[in-house]
Protein backbone atom coordinates (compact mmCIF):
# COMPACT_ATOMS: atom_id res chain seq x y z
CA UNK A 1 0.00 0.00 0.00
CA UNK A 2 2.95 2.52 0.63
CA UNK A 3 4.55 2.09 -2.58
CA UNK A 4 1.18 2.39 -4.32
CA UNK A 5 0.57 5.93 -2.77
CA UNK A 6 4.52 6.65 -3.11
CA UNK A 7 3.63 6.30 -7.06
CA UNK A 8 0.21 8.09 -6.99
CA UNK A 9 1.83 10.91 -5.69
CA UNK A 10 4.45 10.51 -8.49
CA UNK A 11 1.94 10.63 -10.84
CA UNK A 12 -0.27 13.51 -9.44
CA UNK A 13 2.64 15.48 -9.00
CA UNK A 14 2.64 16.61 -5.53
CA UNK A 15 5.47 17.95 -3.70
CA UNK A 16 7.92 16.82 -1.81
CA UNK A 17 9.58 18.14 1.24
CA UNK A 18 13.21 18.97 1.31
CA UNK A 19 13.34 16.11 3.75
CA UNK A 20 12.92 13.96 0.93
CA UNK A 21 15.08 16.21 -1.65
CA UNK A 22 17.95 15.70 0.66
CA UNK A 23 16.96 11.80 0.78
CA UNK A 24 16.14 10.98 -2.91
CA UNK A 25 19.99 13.23 -3.26
CA UNK A 26 21.98 10.34 -1.39
CA UNK A 27 21.66 8.41 -4.69
CA UNK A 28 22.00 11.13 -7.57
CA UNK A 29 25.24 11.75 -9.30
CA UNK A 30 28.63 11.79 -7.79
CA UNK A 31 28.75 15.84 -8.56
CA UNK A 32 26.86 16.20 -5.51
CA UNK A 33 24.06 17.88 -6.70
CA UNK A 34 20.29 16.74 -6.51
CA UNK A 35 17.16 16.95 -9.30
CA UNK A 36 14.83 19.78 -7.90
CA UNK A 37 11.31 18.76 -6.71
CA UNK A 38 8.01 20.71 -7.65
CA UNK A 39 8.62 22.43 -4.47
CA UNK A 40 12.21 24.03 -5.37
CA UNK A 41 11.31 24.43 -8.65
CA UNK A 42 10.61 28.36 -10.28
CA UNK A 43 8.99 28.40 -13.21
CA UNK A 44 11.89 28.94 -15.69
CA UNK A 45 13.94 26.00 -13.73
CA UNK A 46 12.82 22.71 -15.62
CA UNK A 47 11.39 20.16 -13.41
CA UNK A 48 12.20 16.42 -13.40
CA UNK A 49 8.35 15.82 -14.68
CA UNK A 50 5.32 17.78 -16.21
CA UNK A 51 3.43 18.40 -12.58
CA UNK A 52 1.48 21.67 -12.54
CA UNK A 53 3.41 24.10 -11.07
CA UNK A 54 2.23 25.52 -7.83
CA UNK A 55 4.21 28.69 -7.75
CA UNK A 56 4.46 31.89 -8.29
CA UNK A 57 8.03 33.22 -8.78
CA UNK A 58 8.97 37.13 -8.35
CA UNK A 59 12.72 37.80 -8.85
CA UNK A 60 14.62 39.56 -6.14
CA UNK A 61 17.77 41.36 -5.91
CA UNK A 62 20.73 39.23 -7.00
CA UNK A 63 20.88 36.09 -7.61
CA UNK A 64 17.57 34.97 -5.52
CA UNK A 65 14.71 33.66 -6.89
CA UNK A 66 12.00 33.57 -4.25
CA UNK A 67 8.78 31.38 -4.40
CA UNK A 68 5.39 32.19 -2.75
CA UNK A 69 3.03 29.81 -2.26
CA UNK A 70 -0.78 29.34 -3.96
CA UNK A 71 -3.40 28.30 -2.97
CA UNK A 72 -2.50 24.97 -3.98
CA UNK A 73 0.28 24.81 -1.38
CA UNK A 74 -2.10 26.44 1.55
CA UNK A 75 -4.53 23.15 0.88
CA UNK A 76 -1.69 21.27 0.78
CA UNK A 77 -0.04 22.37 4.09
CA UNK A 78 -4.10 21.82 5.86
CA UNK A 79 -3.39 18.30 5.49
CA UNK A 80 1.03 18.23 5.80
CA UNK A 81 1.79 21.44 8.10
CA UNK A 82 4.98 19.65 9.83
CA UNK A 83 6.10 18.73 6.20
CA UNK A 84 5.74 21.57 3.58
CA UNK A 85 7.97 24.71 4.62
CA UNK A 86 6.14 28.02 4.67
CA UNK A 87 8.76 29.57 2.06
CA UNK A 88 11.37 28.25 -0.24
CA UNK A 89 14.01 29.99 -2.45
CA UNK A 90 16.35 29.22 -4.78
CA UNK A 91 19.71 30.59 -4.66
CA UNK A 92 22.45 29.99 -7.02
CA UNK A 93 25.96 29.22 -5.46
CA UNK A 94 29.67 28.71 -6.33
CA UNK A 95 31.24 25.77 -5.81
CA UNK A 96 33.48 27.49 -3.41
CA UNK A 97 30.59 28.40 -1.06
CA UNK A 98 29.27 24.70 -1.42
CA UNK A 99 33.10 23.59 0.08
CA UNK A 100 32.81 25.73 2.53
CA UNK A 101 28.91 25.12 3.81
CA UNK A 102 30.19 21.32 3.62
CA UNK A 103 32.65 21.97 5.98
CA UNK A 104 30.83 23.57 7.62
CA UNK A 105 28.33 21.33 8.18
CA UNK A 106 30.83 18.10 9.43
CA UNK A 107 32.47 20.53 12.18
CA UNK A 108 35.69 21.70 10.34
CA UNK A 109 35.29 25.00 12.25
CA UNK A 110 34.46 23.59 15.78
CA UNK A 111 31.59 21.76 17.22
CA UNK A 112 28.83 23.90 15.95
CA UNK A 113 27.91 22.14 12.54
CA UNK A 114 25.47 25.39 11.62
CA UNK A 115 25.63 28.59 10.34
CA UNK A 116 26.34 30.95 13.37
CA UNK A 117 27.19 34.40 13.12
CA UNK A 118 30.44 35.60 13.92
CA UNK A 119 29.78 36.20 17.81
CA UNK A 120 28.76 32.35 18.12
CA UNK A 121 31.45 31.09 15.69
CA UNK A 122 34.79 32.10 14.17
CA UNK A 123 38.05 30.38 13.11
CA UNK A 124 41.54 32.09 13.11
CA UNK A 125 39.89 35.81 11.72
CA UNK A 126 37.28 33.66 9.29
CA UNK A 127 33.80 33.76 9.72
CA UNK A 128 30.61 32.38 8.11
CA UNK A 129 28.80 35.91 7.00
CA UNK A 130 25.64 33.88 4.19
CA UNK A 131 23.92 36.54 2.53
CA UNK A 132 20.23 36.08 1.23
CA UNK A 133 18.22 38.80 0.31
CA UNK A 134 14.88 39.58 2.53
CA UNK A 135 15.63 36.18 4.42
CA UNK A 136 12.94 35.22 6.79
CA UNK A 137 12.87 32.81 10.02
CA UNK A 138 11.47 29.21 9.24
CA UNK A 139 11.71 29.26 5.66
CA UNK A 140 14.22 26.72 3.59
CA UNK A 141 17.05 27.88 1.00
CA UNK A 142 17.64 25.55 -1.74
CA UNK A 143 21.27 26.18 -2.82
CA UNK A 144 22.19 24.88 -6.56
CA UNK A 145 25.53 25.40 -8.58
CA UNK A 146 25.08 28.33 -10.89
CA UNK A 147 26.32 26.23 -13.87
CA UNK A 148 23.41 23.78 -12.45
CA UNK A 149 20.27 25.52 -11.62
CA UNK A 150 19.08 25.71 -15.12
CA UNK A 151 18.77 21.99 -15.29
CA UNK A 152 16.44 22.29 -11.57
CA UNK A 153 19.21 20.77 -9.35
CA UNK A 154 20.25 21.45 -6.04
CA UNK A 155 23.32 21.02 -4.14
CA UNK A 156 22.44 21.81 -0.44
CA UNK A 157 19.45 22.98 1.46
CA UNK A 158 19.74 25.89 4.78
CA UNK A 159 16.90 25.74 6.97
CA UNK A 160 16.95 29.43 8.51
CA UNK A 161 16.89 29.70 12.37
CA UNK A 162 17.72 33.39 12.16
CA UNK A 163 18.22 36.24 10.48
CA UNK A 164 20.76 39.32 10.88
CA UNK A 165 22.57 41.78 9.37
CA UNK A 166 26.72 41.57 9.51
CA UNK A 167 28.73 44.38 9.58
CA UNK A 168 31.27 45.42 6.81
CA UNK A 169 34.45 44.19 9.11
CA UNK A 170 32.39 40.62 9.21
CA UNK A 171 32.06 40.43 5.54
CA UNK A 172 35.53 41.03 5.28
CA UNK A 173 36.46 38.11 7.07
CA UNK A 174 33.52 36.01 5.58
CA UNK A 175 34.57 32.86 3.82
CA UNK A 176 31.50 32.98 1.71
CA UNK A 177 31.96 34.62 -1.64
CA UNK A 178 28.03 35.71 -1.53
CA UNK A 179 28.52 37.70 1.37
CA UNK A 180 27.37 41.31 0.60
CA UNK A 181 27.09 44.73 2.67
CA UNK A 182 23.81 46.17 3.56
CA UNK A 183 21.67 42.39 2.76
CA UNK A 184 20.68 40.07 5.65
CA UNK A 185 22.61 37.43 6.67
CA UNK A 186 21.62 33.92 7.50
CA UNK A 187 22.29 31.37 10.47
CA UNK A 188 20.73 27.46 10.11
CA UNK A 189 21.23 24.00 9.74
CA UNK A 190 23.21 22.69 6.05
CA UNK A 191 22.27 19.52 4.69
CA UNK A 192 24.59 18.27 1.69
CA UNK A 193 22.98 16.54 -0.70
CA UNK A 194 25.81 14.06 -1.36
CA UNK A 195 28.65 15.22 0.88
CA UNK A 196 31.92 13.06 0.10
CA UNK A 197 33.62 14.91 2.62
CA UNK A 198 31.52 13.61 5.32
CA UNK A 199 32.28 10.52 3.93
CA UNK A 200 35.61 10.73 4.63
CA UNK A 201 35.18 12.51 8.42
CA UNK A 202 32.89 9.23 9.32
CA UNK A 203 36.00 6.96 7.61
CA UNK A 204 38.52 8.36 9.79
CA UNK A 205 36.39 8.68 12.71
CA UNK A 206 35.83 4.43 12.31
CA UNK A 207 39.99 4.68 12.66
CA UNK A 208 39.81 6.32 15.54
CA UNK A 209 36.71 4.37 17.24
CA UNK A 210 38.98 1.29 16.19
CA UNK A 211 42.41 1.95 17.44
CA UNK A 212 43.28 2.66 21.06
CA UNK A 213 45.52 5.42 20.25
CA UNK A 214 45.30 6.34 16.84
CA UNK A 215 47.62 8.28 14.73
CA UNK A 216 46.33 10.49 12.12
CA UNK A 217 48.91 13.00 10.62
CA UNK A 218 47.59 15.50 7.85
CA UNK A 219 50.11 17.23 5.12
CA UNK A 220 48.25 20.26 3.18
CA UNK A 221 49.74 20.87 -0.33
CA UNK A 222 48.71 23.07 -3.67
CA UNK A 223 50.59 20.19 -5.84
CA UNK A 224 51.58 22.28 -8.05
CA UNK A 225 52.58 20.17 -9.58
CA UNK A 226 53.52 16.63 -7.27
CA UNK A 227 57.09 16.58 -7.34
CA UNK A 228 59.55 13.87 -5.12
CA UNK A 229 59.60 15.69 -2.20
CA UNK A 230 56.19 15.73 -1.69
CA UNK A 231 55.97 12.33 -2.23
CA UNK A 232 58.91 11.54 0.45
CA UNK A 233 57.42 13.41 2.85
CA UNK A 234 54.08 11.99 2.78
CA UNK A 235 55.92 8.26 2.72
CA UNK A 236 57.98 9.50 5.96
CA UNK A 237 54.31 10.40 7.54
CA UNK A 238 52.59 7.02 6.43
CA UNK A 239 55.69 5.22 7.91
CA UNK A 240 55.15 7.30 11.41
CA UNK A 241 50.57 7.02 11.15
CA UNK A 242 47.87 4.60 10.96
CA UNK A 243 46.26 7.27 8.60
CA UNK A 244 47.69 9.92 6.42
CA UNK A 245 45.00 12.52 5.50
CA UNK A 246 46.32 14.53 2.30
CA UNK A 247 44.62 17.84 1.82
CA UNK A 248 44.42 19.47 -1.80
CA UNK A 249 44.45 23.25 -1.31
CA UNK A 250 43.73 26.09 -3.97
CA UNK A 251 46.45 28.27 -5.32
CA UNK A 252 45.65 32.17 -7.22
CA UNK A 253 48.78 32.18 -9.20
CA UNK A 254 48.37 33.06 -12.59
CA UNK A 255 50.67 30.30 -14.27
CA UNK A 256 48.93 27.58 -12.21
CA UNK A 257 47.93 24.00 -12.97
CA UNK A 258 43.92 23.57 -13.56
CA UNK A 259 42.63 22.23 -10.37
CA UNK A 260 40.75 19.14 -11.74
CA UNK A 261 44.62 18.37 -13.24
CA UNK A 262 46.39 18.73 -10.09
CA UNK A 263 44.03 16.64 -7.96
CA UNK A 264 43.91 13.77 -11.36
CA UNK A 265 48.37 14.00 -10.40
CA UNK A 266 47.63 13.55 -7.11
CA UNK A 267 45.30 10.96 -7.40
CA UNK A 268 47.15 8.66 -9.46
CA UNK A 269 49.80 9.07 -7.36
CA UNK A 270 48.05 8.29 -4.30
CA UNK A 271 46.44 5.20 -6.08
CA UNK A 272 48.87 3.68 -7.82
CA UNK A 273 52.20 3.99 -5.40
CA UNK A 274 50.73 4.29 -2.10
CA UNK A 275 48.90 1.37 0.27
CA UNK A 276 44.93 2.72 -0.24
CA UNK A 277 43.98 1.76 3.63
CA UNK A 278 46.81 3.85 4.72
CA UNK A 279 46.22 7.34 2.73
CA UNK A 280 43.22 9.48 2.34
CA UNK A 281 42.90 12.76 -0.07
CA UNK A 282 40.46 15.54 0.88
CA UNK A 283 40.33 18.07 -1.78
CA UNK A 284 39.88 21.56 -0.65
CA UNK A 285 40.81 22.86 -3.99
CA UNK A 286 37.43 24.67 -4.08
CA UNK A 287 38.13 26.96 -1.03
CA UNK A 288 39.89 30.28 -1.80
CA UNK A 289 40.27 30.71 1.57
CA UNK A 290 43.49 28.53 1.04
CA UNK A 291 44.20 29.85 -1.27
CA UNK A 292 48.74 29.19 -1.76
CA UNK A 293 48.21 27.26 1.73
CA UNK A 294 49.29 30.08 3.18
CA UNK A 295 46.77 30.21 6.89
CA UNK A 296 49.32 27.15 8.70
CA UNK A 297 46.92 27.86 11.80
CA UNK A 298 43.40 27.64 9.77
CA UNK A 299 45.03 24.44 8.06
CA UNK A 300 45.25 23.02 11.79
CA UNK A 301 42.23 23.99 13.13
CA UNK A 302 40.41 22.38 10.07
CA UNK A 303 43.24 19.08 10.72
CA UNK A 304 42.11 19.11 14.34
CA UNK A 305 38.36 19.17 14.19
CA UNK A 306 38.24 16.32 11.37
CA UNK A 307 40.03 13.94 13.63
CA UNK A 308 43.53 14.50 12.56
CA UNK A 309 46.37 14.62 15.47
CA UNK A 310 49.86 15.85 14.16
CA UNK A 311 50.22 18.20 11.05
CA UNK A 312 53.30 18.21 8.88
CA UNK A 313 54.66 21.35 7.40
CA UNK A 314 57.63 22.17 5.43
CA UNK A 315 60.07 24.49 7.59
CA UNK A 316 60.25 27.12 4.75
CA UNK A 317 56.73 27.18 4.43
CA UNK A 318 54.69 30.31 3.99
CA UNK A 319 54.10 32.33 7.24
CA UNK A 320 55.34 30.05 9.34
CA UNK A 321 57.95 32.45 11.25
CA UNK A 322 60.85 30.73 13.14
CA UNK A 323 62.05 32.85 16.27
CA UNK A 324 64.13 32.47 19.07
CA UNK A 325 63.20 32.97 22.79
CA UNK A 326 64.21 31.54 26.01
CA UNK A 327 66.96 29.76 24.35
CA UNK A 328 65.23 27.87 22.05
CA UNK A 329 63.29 28.20 18.30
CA UNK A 330 59.73 29.03 17.62
CA UNK A 331 56.70 29.43 15.60
CA UNK A 332 53.45 30.52 15.43
CA UNK A 333 51.86 27.09 15.61
CA UNK A 334 53.86 27.16 19.07
CA UNK A 335 50.42 28.03 21.40
CA UNK A 336 48.08 24.69 19.68
CA UNK A 337 50.71 22.54 21.26
CA UNK A 338 51.21 24.71 24.27
CA UNK A 339 47.10 23.19 24.80
CA UNK A 340 47.64 19.78 23.54
CA UNK A 341 45.10 20.33 20.60
CA UNK A 342 47.74 19.02 18.37
CA UNK A 343 51.05 17.90 17.00
CA UNK A 344 53.20 20.47 14.53
CA UNK A 345 56.17 18.69 13.11
CA UNK A 346 58.29 20.57 10.77
CA UNK A 347 60.38 19.18 8.15
CA UNK A 348 63.74 20.06 6.92
CA UNK A 349 64.26 20.87 3.54
CA UNK A 350 64.72 18.14 1.38
CA UNK A 351 66.78 17.93 -1.72
CA UNK A 352 68.75 15.84 -4.37
CA UNK A 353 72.16 15.36 -3.71
CA UNK A 354 74.71 14.01 -6.49
CA UNK A 355 77.13 12.74 -4.17
CA UNK A 356 74.43 10.72 -2.40
CA UNK A 357 72.65 9.57 -5.39
CA UNK A 358 69.22 10.07 -3.44
CA UNK A 359 66.92 12.18 -1.74
CA UNK A 360 68.42 14.09 1.28
CA UNK A 361 67.68 16.36 3.99
CA UNK A 362 70.18 19.31 3.98
CA UNK A 363 70.75 18.54 8.07
CA UNK A 364 72.04 14.95 7.50
CA UNK A 365 74.14 15.58 4.46
CA UNK A 366 77.75 16.03 4.88
CA UNK A 367 78.25 17.54 1.49
CA UNK A 368 78.03 21.13 0.45
CA UNK A 369 75.32 23.19 -1.06
CA UNK A 370 77.02 22.96 -4.73
CA UNK A 371 76.09 19.00 -5.01
CA UNK A 372 72.56 19.86 -3.88
CA UNK A 373 69.91 19.89 -6.51
CA UNK A 374 66.81 22.37 -5.50
CA UNK A 375 63.14 21.38 -5.61
CA UNK A 376 61.24 24.32 -6.38
CA UNK A 377 57.53 24.13 -7.48
CA UNK A 378 57.69 27.08 -9.79
CA UNK A 379 60.48 26.13 -11.24
CA UNK A 380 59.36 22.87 -12.11
CA UNK A 381 56.15 24.64 -13.36
CA UNK A 382 57.99 26.84 -15.65
CA UNK A 383 59.38 23.72 -17.36
CA UNK A 384 56.26 22.05 -18.26
CA UNK A 385 54.30 25.19 -19.18
CA UNK A 386 57.12 25.23 -21.79
CA UNK A 387 56.61 21.48 -23.23
CA UNK A 388 59.61 20.32 -21.47
CA UNK A 389 59.47 17.13 -19.30
CA UNK A 390 61.56 17.46 -15.83
CA UNK A 391 63.65 14.98 -15.27
CA UNK A 392 63.07 11.81 -13.36
CA UNK A 393 64.80 13.25 -10.08
CA UNK A 394 62.29 16.17 -9.81
CA UNK A 395 58.82 14.09 -10.99
CA UNK A 396 57.64 10.59 -11.62
CA UNK A 397 57.92 10.53 -15.14
CA UNK A 398 54.08 9.15 -15.13
CA UNK A 399 53.38 12.48 -14.05
CA UNK A 400 54.80 14.37 -15.79
CA UNK A 401 53.35 12.66 -19.04
CA UNK A 402 49.80 13.03 -17.51
CA UNK A 403 50.31 16.91 -17.14
CA UNK A 404 51.79 17.28 -20.39
CA UNK A 405 49.53 15.83 -22.71
CA UNK A 406 47.02 17.55 -20.98
CA UNK A 407 48.37 20.83 -21.24
CA UNK A 408 49.93 20.00 -25.17
CA UNK A 409 46.86 18.15 -26.54
CA UNK A 410 46.91 17.08 -29.81
CA UNK A 411 50.65 18.88 -30.08
CA UNK A 412 52.03 16.01 -32.88
CA UNK A 413 50.78 16.35 -35.89
CA UNK A 414 50.80 12.84 -36.67
CA UNK A 415 52.00 11.27 -33.38
CA UNK A 416 51.57 7.31 -34.19
CA UNK A 417 54.04 7.60 -37.06
CA UNK A 418 56.18 9.63 -34.91
CA UNK A 419 55.99 7.07 -31.96
CA UNK A 420 56.74 3.56 -34.11
CA UNK A 421 59.32 5.28 -35.54
CA UNK A 422 61.31 6.35 -32.35
CA UNK A 423 61.02 3.31 -29.85
CA UNK A 424 61.40 -0.59 -30.47
CA UNK A 425 58.01 -2.44 -31.38
CA UNK A 426 57.56 -6.11 -31.51
CA UNK A 427 56.23 -5.32 -35.48
CA UNK A 428 52.70 -5.25 -34.08
CA UNK A 429 51.46 -1.58 -34.65
CA UNK A 430 49.07 -0.43 -31.61
CA UNK A 431 47.32 2.88 -31.30
CA UNK A 432 49.38 5.26 -28.61
CA UNK A 433 48.12 8.39 -26.60
CA UNK A 434 50.24 11.58 -26.30
CA UNK A 435 50.98 10.47 -22.08
CA UNK A 436 52.35 7.14 -23.21
CA UNK A 437 54.44 9.04 -26.07
CA UNK A 438 55.73 10.98 -23.02
CA UNK A 439 56.72 8.14 -20.41
CA UNK A 440 58.37 6.33 -23.29
CA UNK A 441 60.71 9.02 -24.39
CA UNK A 442 61.30 9.67 -20.25
CA UNK A 443 62.54 6.31 -20.50
CA UNK A 444 65.17 7.01 -23.17
CA UNK A 445 66.33 10.20 -20.96
CA UNK A 446 66.97 7.36 -18.48
CA UNK A 447 68.79 5.21 -20.53
CA UNK A 448 72.30 4.93 -19.06
CA UNK A 449 74.23 4.23 -22.03
CA UNK A 450 76.00 7.05 -24.23
CA UNK A 451 75.33 9.80 -21.34
CA UNK A 452 78.09 12.12 -21.36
Amino acid sequence: MASQEKNSRARSGKISHPNEISNAGKNSRASGISRLSEATCAPEIPCANDAPDIFKTARTPGTVRAAKTTDALKASRATKPARIPKFHRIIEISRCDLSALSLVANGGFGRSRALLRPKKLSAAGINFIFSCAEAKKGETLALSLKEDSAKGEIAALIEVTDVYLPSADEIKGSIFQNARADVSAVEGEIRIIVDELKDKALQIQKIKNELQSPKISAFFTCADPIHRVHERLMRHMIDKADLTVIFLTATAKPDALPAALRKKALEYLLENFFVAQRVMLIDLSELEIFSDHDKPVLECIIAKNLGANKVVFGQKHKHIELFFDGGGMHTILDELQKRGEIEILLMPEYVYCEKCKVLVSVKNCPHGGHHHVHYRTQNLKTLLRAGILPPAIFMRKEISAMILSELFPARFENLQKLYDELFPNGGILQSHDESEFYEQLMQLYQTSALKT
